[in-house]
């Protein structure tokens, strides 16, 4: 009996815990007026998540707000670079819609390979950049070779997305409360095999 006590508090505190975190997402940011407090508050709840599931203790609020400030800029830096080639990506896939048929296909598949390229490169940058604080360029090199070496963690990162998106569509409910800090606890889980492996040469770059 104590057993299941004990699990059920376990579990009741991690509701707790990622709905707390949500809020904390949500707060910094606002404070950041959304624009440029949306990537470091992310990159702040992974690094926050990261101590939390290595069982350390620590102030949640107190090292959220450390881990934002130290993210700032960098963190605002790889955004920005991910959403300027995000949009020449979107405005390339137009472009090849008003080309003659006979040269859209192949042109289209080559779009469709390099935004594969981009978003595996994307799954990977902000838990490198959570975990190491190297350069932007470090960040985004590291994620690209790690991306393309692990490309079945990728189609398994898709699948939790989408599992996660069709739970919150059946309870909106939720959104507010455990949104976000679903999908960063997913992304985490999802690379935290391929850092672990790399982590011997990612610490000392």
């Amino acid at each position: 009996m104590n057993g299941m006590a004990d699990g059920i508090y376990k579990v009741s505190e991690w509701f707790m815990r990622f709905a707390y975190i949500n809020l904390l997402f949500i707060f910094f940011t606002s404070i950041g007026l959304v624009l440029f407090g949306i990537v470091p508050a992310f990159i702040a709840m992974l690094a926050v998540m990261r101590k939390w599931f290595a069982k350390e203790e620590f102030p949640v609020f107190k090292r959220y707000w450390d881990e934002y400030k130290k993210e700032f800029i960098k963190g605002n830096g790889i955004g920005f670079i991910f959403f300027v080639v995000g949009s020449i990506l979107a405005l390339n896939f137009y472009l090849v819609q008003q080309i003659d048929h006979m040269v859209q296909l192949p042109l289209k598949y080559g779009m469709v390979m390099i935004t594969f390229l981009f978003v595996i490169t994307f799954l990977y940058v902000f838990p490198i950049r959570a975990q190491y604080k190297m350069s932007i360029w470090d960040c985004i090199k590291y994620a690209f070779i790690l991306g393309v070496s692990h490309p079945l963690s990728f189609l398994l990162w898709l699948a939790g997305l989408f599992l996660i998106f069709i739970t919150l569509r059946f309870i909106p409910g939720l959104i507010p409360f455990y949104s976000i800090c679903l999908v960063g606890a997913w992304s985490y889980w999802v690379t935290k095999r391929v850092l672990s492996k790399a982590h011997p040469f990612l610490s000392n770059q």
